[in-house]
Formats: structure tokens, sequence, C-alpha cells
């Protein structure tokens, strides 16, 4: 007897888990978004704590103060996400400015004094271009489904950034520097790419730290993680570092609850952190699996090694992305890791080139 109502008791258990599991999928994706924070997110403390913020706050996003609507959304997390007000008054008008072209003509963006930044504000304010076969590669992509969202991590000034939001498709620019902000949000205003870009003012790593941030004096536009980070550091000076100020980080998951991703699920990624991007792809198992993301672009400067490079390619090649070189063109599995170039397509397989 006692057998019998175990074995109904066990039924109604298995019923309920397959009923629960199909009406969360049945709500969409916010639905699906919300359990895996209960669930897995791991930085959540205990279960009914993750219960509670999440029937409180869908995504735990806690807007502070008043969002006007006439500036560019900047989201920064210490804690929790809020708004931040760093691009309010950023109108470029204490800001060296260069131009670069595309099909509307001359561009303006704000920059540093070429002193300060040798590499990539020198090089806009001379040439008026900044890596132009990476910048095609990335709006072929997005012609292709304007509805995309392209995610620029570590994008510094904000190039690519502005360049898809001049073209009316949406960016997020994701780094940690607020003078490389304040320079973009100028940028997009005078360029007119209002409207498409938003701003997330925090690194992104493996799981939630606090990480020291760096940049070499007259690289100041390229900021960097220090910790964990050999192969970037062993190629500085030290003494040369400014900034050295200690942040808070967050993963590619995180980003998962921000309203940019509560209206897509198509997205195109491009990672360029000096040497860290194997960190932030760890950080990112959800985002993998609750969005369809059609390639990811990823800079290979600091990855060319194979003691550096084989975590960052296990990790695509599990979630079924094969890497091309920037015009698409090239297949690169079979070629020497030292043979890669400089700037590598991960390209899903069910995108079609």
């Amino acid at each position: 007897m006692k057998d019998h109502i175990l074995v109904a008791l066990l039924s109604l258990i298995l019923l309920a888990s397959v009923f629960l599991n199909i009406t969360i999928h049945q709500y969409g994706n916010k639905e699906v978004i919300a359990d895996v924070r209960v669930e897995n997110h791991l930085y959540m403390g205990n279960r009914q704590e993750a219960i509670r913020k999440t029937k409180a706050a869908p995504g735990s996003f806690q807007y502070q103060g008043n969002r006007n609507a006439s500036s560019i959304p900047v989201y920064h997390w210490n804690g929790t996400f809020s708004m931040s007000k760093i691009c309010e008054d950023s109108n470029g008008a204490n800001f060296n400015v260069a131009y670069f072209s595309n099909h509307l003509g001359k561009i303006p963006i704000f920059v540093y004094d070429e002193k300060q930044d040798r590499i990539v504000s020198k090089h806009l304010k001379n040439e008026g271009s900044w890596e132009p076969t990476l910048r095609k590669a990335i709006i072929d992509v997005m012609m292709k489904n304007p509805d995309m969202l392209f995610i620029d991590i570590g994008g510094g000034l904000g190039i690519f950034s502005l360049e898809v939001g001049i073209r009316g498709f949406r960016a997020l620019l994701v780094d940690p520097s607020v003078s490389n902000i304040q320079r973009f949000c100028a940028s997009a205003n005078q360029g007119g790419a209002f409207g498409s870009v938003s701003v997330l003012l925090n690194p992104l790593s493996s799981r939630h730290e606090t990480v020291q941030m760096a940049a070499e004096d007259d690289r100041v536009s390229e900021l960097f993680i220090l910790d964990n980070n050999l192969l970037k550091v062993s190629q500085t000076n030290e003494s040369h570092y400014v900034s050295k100020e200690f942040v808070n980080a967050i993963t590619l998951d995180d980003l998962l609850y921000l309203p940019e991703l509560q209206s897509t699920k198509d997205v195109v990624l491009h990672i360029d952190s000096a040497g860290y991007e194997e960190q932030i792809l760890k950080g990112g198992e959800f985002f993998f699996k609750m969005l369809r993301v059609k390639v990811v672009f990823i800079d290979w400067t600091y990855n060319r090694h194979p003691n550096y490079s084989g975590g960052i390619i296990k990790f695509m090649m599990d979630k079924h992305f094969r890497p091309f070189d920037a015009h698409f063109k090239i297949p690169l599995i079979e070629k020497p890791y030292s043979e890669w170039p400089l700037s590598i397509g991960w390209v899903h397989e069910s995108y079609s080139l």
C-alpha cells in the first residue's frame, strides 16, 4: 500500500514539473530569464532571497533618479543596475575632435590629445578611419537583419557602436571608462546616432568581482583589467600605468536584464578586452542559451598564443561557432593559431554568410 502511495506521489510531482516547464516557456523570453535568475545565477545568495527579488523587480533592474527622454541611456551596476548621469552634459565642447568617413560623409568623433592616446585617437585624427575591414564586416552583418542588437564589449571610444547607430541600427557600448563614455555620448549626439545607442559603464568578467583597471599613459582610451591578465600585463610597463581604479565587474549573463535585451533575441557581439576575452565568455553561458548570437567578432591580438587561445576556441566550438577572417572568406579552423589574423569572426552554424 505504501509503495502505491509513493508511486502515485512521484507521478504527481513529475506531472507538476512538466506543467511548470511548459508554462514557463509559454510566457516567452522574460519569464525564462527570470527563471534562470532564480535557479542558476551565481551571485544571488539563497533561493528565497532570489525569488523575493525576482518577484519584486524582474531582472533586478532598479532605476535611480530620472531618466531624461533626450539623453542616451547609461546603465551602471553597483549591486543593482541604475542609470548614470555622466552623459547629461557631454556636448564635446572640452574634447578634441576627429572625423571619420562613412556613407553620410564626414562624421565627428570626440577623442583624446594625440600624446595621451597615440594609437586610436592619433590614428582617427590623422587617417580619419579605424579598422575599416572590421567596420565593414560588422555593418554587413547588421544589414542582413536590421532588428539585431550590436553589443560592443570593450569598445573604448565607441567607433563601431557609433557607426552602427548612425546607420539606424541598435548598439550597446560596454566600457568601464567614464571619459570614454562621455566622449562617445557627445559623438553619438553630434553624429545623429541618438536614439539608437545605449551604454553600460562596467567591465565584464567571468563572475561578479571588484577588478583593478589600468591604461598606459599614452593609450588612455584602451582601459584593461589587470587581474589575471598575464599576457597583457607582460607586454606593458607598469610604471606607465594610469588610472588603476577599482571597479565592479559583472558578467555577460547580467546583460540579459537590461531593457535592450528584453526586446530582441538576435545579437552580434564584438569583444576587444586586451587579453580578457576568455573570462568574458565564461560569464556568458546563459547569454548564449537565451539569445540567438549570430556572429562574435573577437580581437585576436592577445590570443594568438596557443596557451591563451585554447579556452576561447573550445567555448566557441562547443556552441557551434566556426572561425573566419573578418572578410568571412577564409575558414581558419585548419590553420595554425599563429597564422590567424588579428580580428576573428566566429560565425554560428545557423547563420548564412
